[in-house]
Parts: structure tokens; sequence; C-alpha cells
């Protein structure tokens, strides 16, 4: 038996394990570095999209009086959270995904080992860190958020609001109100040309 398995082994280690290393290649080139780079593009696209809307939010919250004497509009602000734990995810999330020619041309196994080994490490936790992953991955996670006050007829920048935790209920309230008009004059079309005719109108 020990001829047998002597020759099993060199079966293995001379043919199977080539072609195995070829086909693990092969994914590694193709498959998942493509879905990585895919998902990150995803990422960053909705958070994009956040962004985007957030500006046309601000169309029709500039047509909306907030405050009076005098009266004022609010625009919506976001920036990049300082969150380390996405901050992370995020450099992390990059790091695995390598420079595309460098590492089509680059030969050295050693270096495909090492990208094999920070995307089983990103793989590893985002599955066995639930919480952690739904924290991370959740994009509106990745901006903070907040409001300003403009003059209506000047437009100089007036009041911050970043918090509103220390708000009474009245002025919770009216910040979701505005924030609401101004949702479903986007939704509707109400500022845009030509739809005004079908569209809904606000009663102050």
């Amino acid at each position: 038996s020990l001829e047998e398995l002597d020759d099993l082994y060199k079966t293995i280690k001379n043919q199977r394990l080539v072609e195995h290393k070829r086909r693990f290649k092969d994914y590694m080139d193709k498959s998942m570095l493509d879905a990585l780079t895919n998902y990150r593009t995803w990422l960053f696209n909705e958070e994009d999209k956040i962004k985007e809307v957030i500006e046309e939010l601000n169309v029709p919250l500039k047509k909306i009086t907030f405050n009076k004497n005098p009266d004022t509009y609010l625009q919506l602000e976001c920036r990049a959270t300082k969150e380390q734990e996405i901050k992370l995810f995020r450099e992390q999330l990059s790091a695995t995904i390598p420079n595309t020619l460098e590492f089509a041309t680059k030969k050295d196994e050693a270096y495909r080992e090492e990208i094999f080994k920070r995307i089983k490490a990103l793989i590893t936790e985002l599955q066995k860190e639930e919480v952690w992953r739904k924290k991370v991955t959740d994009i509106r996670n990745w901006l903070t958020f907040s409001a300003r006050e403009y003059t209506s007829v000047e437009n100089k920048a007036g009041q911050y609001h970043d918090n509103t935790a220390s708000y009474s209920g009245g002025q919770k309230a009216q910040f979701t109100y505005a924030i609401l008009g101004a949702a479903i004059a986007h939704q509707f079309g109400i500022f845009q040309a030509g739809k005004q005719y079908k569209s809904l109108r606000f009663i102050t």
C-alpha cells in the first residue's frame, strides 16, 4: 500500500495540485476580483445617489419658509463620517482591490498570495460579525447629515443644525414637516417647470 500511496501523493502534487492552482488563479483574476470591484463601485454609487438626492431636495427646500422675521429657508448638508469603524472598512475594502494593470502583469506569487489574504480576511470578518457588517455596509452610516438656515432675501448663512436631540417637540416637528414637504415637492415635481398643472399644492 505504501507504493500506491506514494504514487497517489505524486499525482496530487504534480498534476492535480497544479490544475487546482491554475483554476484558483483564473477564479481570482476574473470572478472574485470582478465581484469585489463591482461591490465597491455599487457602494460608492449609492453614496453618490444620497448626495444627489440631497441636492435635489434643497431646490424645493429653498422655496419653503422655515422661520419668519426674518424669513429663512433650510439647506441640507452632508459630509463623510468621522466614525473610525466606517473609515477602516472603506480602507480595508479598497486595500483588497489591487491596481488592475499591476495585478495583470505582476507574476510574483507572493504578491498574489498577499492579495488573497486581504480578500479572505475581509470576507471572513463580514461573515463573522453581523452587527458590524450591517453597520459598515449601510451607506447612510457613511455620511453625517445637518442643515443650515439661510435668509430668504439675502441668502445669508445663519443657524447651523447638526443635532435636534435638545430641541422641543415643536422644533423637531418643524424640521420634519419642512423636509417632508420638500420630499413631497420633489416626488411630485411641484416646482418643476411644466408639471405644476398636475401637482399638489401646499397650504400654509
